[in-house]
């Protein structure tokens, strides 16, 4: 049965690079559809605001952590609504 850390370990690896293969798409979804959809709206809002702190750590968000960010967004199905403020700025000028 899948876990939560399951999900995140997936997470951190799919997005390590940047780049989401089809193979990694058909895991998360796989993934995806063994969890509650509470369990997995929550994990991929923190998965993001985990990402974005670590985008913003040095006050600099560079060209490479805006597009990781929107690959994240975008893959992920999050609805802009509930990013982080400053995220929902700078994501809204990405597109």
């Amino acid at each position: 049965m899948p876990t939560q850390a399951a999900l995140r370990a997936l997470l951190d690896r799919i997005f390590h690079d940047g780049i989401v293969t089809p193979e990694e798409r058909e895991e998360l979804a796989s993934l995806r559809g063994g969890l509650p959809p509470s369990v997995v709206e929550k994990e991929f809002h923190a998965f993001l605001v985990q990402k974005w702190g670590e985008a913003m750590k040095d006050d600099v968000l560079t060209a490479v952590e805006v597009s990781l960010l929107a690959r994240i967004v975008q893959e992920l199905e999050l609805d802009h609504a509930r990013l982080p403020l400053q995220a929902r700025h700078v994501l809204s000028r990405h597109g």
